[in-house]
């Protein structure tokens, strides 16, 4: 599973925009969600969004299984 698609289902999910995820996940800028999107992100970023999603957003545990498979 592409990253990039299922942080789109993710938003899509709770009807937020990525202005509204990087409020969410406490980023200055879109930036760094959208090289983790694009999978242009180093390993330390991953492990760092990782937990700003498992620290802020609520996922279901069907959207923890496809996050961890797709990180």
């Amino acid at each position: 599973m592409d990253i990039g698609k299922v942080i789109g289902e993710l938003m899509d999910a709770r009807g937020i925009t990525l202005s509204d995820l990087t409020r969410l996940l406490g980023y200055q800028s879109k930036t760094s969600i959208v090289r983790v999107m694009k999978n242009q992100a180093s390993a330390r970023a991953l492990d760092g969004f990782a937990k700003r999603v498992g620290d802020n957003l609520k996922l279901t545990d069907a959207e923890q299984r496809r996050f961890a498979e797709a990180l």
